[in-house]
């Protein structure tokens, strides 16, 4: 549950081609504003965020990794 995960934030990637996880994803963002950040992978099918577009995949995790670490810091 999110609410167990607070206040860590969360990503959430969807597959930009797959409606319901479009769908399941902006609930989750509206569930939790400020905490959830989604990102629609464009072009994509399920799973498949990484193999379309790798490097703003990598990209986009690594950003979010590296400030969930600093976040731990603090």
């Amino acid at each position: 549950s999110l609410v167990r995960t607070a206040p860590r934030r969360v990503l959430v990637i969807a597959a930009g081609d797959v409606a319901q996880e479009r769908a399941a994803g902006q609930r989750l963002e509206r569930a939790a504003p400020g905490a959830v950040q989604l990102w629609e992978v464009p072009g994509a099918g399920h799973t498949a965020g990484l193999r379309t577009v790798p490097e703003e995949w990598k990209a986009l995790v690594g950003e979010f990794l590296d400030a969930a670490l600093d976040m731990q810091s603090e």
